[in-house]
């Protein structure tokens, strides 16, 4: 269980920038979370991190992304072109990716 994890009404706008990993589950089901980036020095992206979160409206991830775990974006509907050209580490997942988003890896 991550530490926000089903908080439906969490609307925070940013991450702090120290900030390098997104734990796992640790925003699943934040419907409300409308982030549109990610601090620059973030390196890992959990299983689930952001599983459900329907308003997540990311564009793209930072270049030190190397790792996306599991699921880490399944349901977010928001995301509709995202670049995962620096990433080194994918699950094997097909639900990695949101669903109807335009995903790019070069």
């Amino acid at each position: 269980m991550g530490a926000f994890d089903g908080c439906t009404s969490l609307a925070i706008e940013s991450i702090p920038e120290g900030v390098t990993v997104i734990e796992e589950g640790v925003f699943r089901g934040c419907e409300s979370l409308a982030l549109k980036s990610l601090p620059s020095k973030i390196t890992s992206i959990g299983k689930e991190a952001f599983y459900g979160c329907t308003n997540l409206a990311l564009e793209s991830l930072p270049n030190g992304v190397t790792s996306i775990g599991q699921n880490a974006f399944t349901n977010c509907t928001s995301i509709i072109q995202l670049d995962l050209s620096n990433c080194t580490y994918l699950s094997s997942s097909s639900e990695n990716y949101p669903w109807g988003a335009n995903v790019s890896f070069d």
